[in-house]
């Protein structure tokens, strides 16, 4: 894997994507083409008051988490446009290709956590719980995301609140779409005609990552436990060789450059969530 390319894959949570030069990235095997609901208007004037508002438990600051993602269809769209739209402004450019980056992060979102939710028929399929609060929570941390030498802090912040504003209400042994229908003691096991809700795995239990990550240690892949050089194994402390921000503990998997046209990639406390993307969506540099 190239270094760009193993760049990208921290960025996008993907298992592969192609070169720079394709411009291109590489879906799950799973069919993720997502019709969002029309979530129409309500009747009316708008007001301009807020139709719900809570606090950001998340941060120690004041911040009021407007709600504005009011469905589980919106989230998925508001969270690939969220994503897209700090990757323009911390990219600087005014050429970054913002139809690309929505038409191929809507499948993803913010660290992967939209994969799941997109596949046909889990927004509208009534088996995830959608939290508004939680996802809109999650919006607000995507776009104050700071751009340069960011806290991984902050990063699993966002982190976490993306993945954690949707929760399934399958049972184990039932039928599933994907990892969200499951509910959170369990991953959809897709090697099962259909699929079916399996028990997540134990410490030390054997695992495969199928694309990106693997859902069968923690809920939908995003837990404390991650699949590890083949076994369920607590996430990675700082300085340990990582391939995904949800491998480290601290949140941040981070690509330094050696100058040389190498990479040493890491768990570190600060982590640079653009590696690869400038590239891909500012033509020629900007």
């Amino acid at each position: 894997m190239s270094n760009l390319r193993k760049k990208l894959v921290l960025v996008t949570g993907l298992l592969a994507a192609t070169s720079v030069a394709a411009g291109g990235l590489v879906a799950c095997s799973e069919d993720t083409t997502v019709t969002p609901d029309d979530g129409g208007s309500e009747g009316g004037p708008d007001t301009g008051t807020p139709d719900n508002v809570a606090p950001d438990a998340g941060d120690a600051g004041p911040d009021v988490i407007i709600v504005e993602a009011g469905t589980l269809a919106e989230f998925i769209t508001a969270n690939a446009a969220a994503t897209c739209a700090r990757y323009k402004d911390c990219c600087g450019s005014p050429a970054f290709d913002t139809a690309k980056c929505l038409a191929e992060f809507g499948t993803y979102g913010w660290v992967s956590s939209n994969t799941d939710l997109a596949v046909n028929g889990v927004a509208t399929g009534g088996k995830v719980t959608y939290d508004p609060v939680v996802g809109s929570a999650c919006l607000t941390a995507i776009r104050n995301m700071t751009c340069k030498n960011t806290p991984s802090a902050e990063h699993k912040n966002a982190l976490d609140k993306c993945y954690a504003a949707a929760t399934g209400t399958v049972a184990l042994n039932q039928p599933c779409l994907s990892n969200a229908e499951c509910a959170n003691t369990g991953y959809c096991d897709t090697a099962n005609d259909g699929g079916t809700c399996t028990a997540l795995k134990a410490a030390n239990d054997p695992c495969t990552i199928n694309g990106a990550q693997s859902n069968e240690c923690s809920y939908r892949g995003a837990g404390a436990s991650q699949c590890l050089n083949g076994a369920c194994a607590p996430a990675l402390a700082n300085g340990e060789e990582c391939t995904y921000h949800y491998d480290c503990q601290s949140g941040g998997c981070n690509a330094a450059d050696q100058g040389d046209g190498g990479f040493v990639v890491t768990c570190e406390n600060n982590v640079d969530f653009l590696a690869g993307i400038c590239e891909l969506y500012v033509p020629d540099g900007g």
